[in-house]
């Protein structure tokens, strides 16, 4: 099984905090995609003490284990 990666918490985390009429995570471009992964680090390394967007909010729920999946962890596919 494949480990859990920050691109796999980045796109679960978008995918379930984006407005409907934003696009799908395998749709946004590179730049917007790396960008939301820089925002994902920096939610898990703690640069926001009290989250407050729903991405980064999302993210470290994510990431800690609280949500559905934790980075390092087997993928359950």
């Amino acid at each position: 099984m494949a480990k859990v990666t920050i691109d796999d918490v980045a796109r679960s985390a978008w995918e379930s905090t984006r407005p409907d009429s934003a696009p799908t995570y395998e749709n946004l471009t590179p730049e917007y995609r790396a960008k939301l992964i820089e925002r994902a680090e920096a939610a898990i390394e703690g640069a926001y003490h009290e989250p407050s967007e729903l991405f980064e909010v999302q993210v470290c729920q994510l990431a800690d284990g609280r949500g559905r999946m934790q980075i390092g962890s087997e993928k359950g596919d």
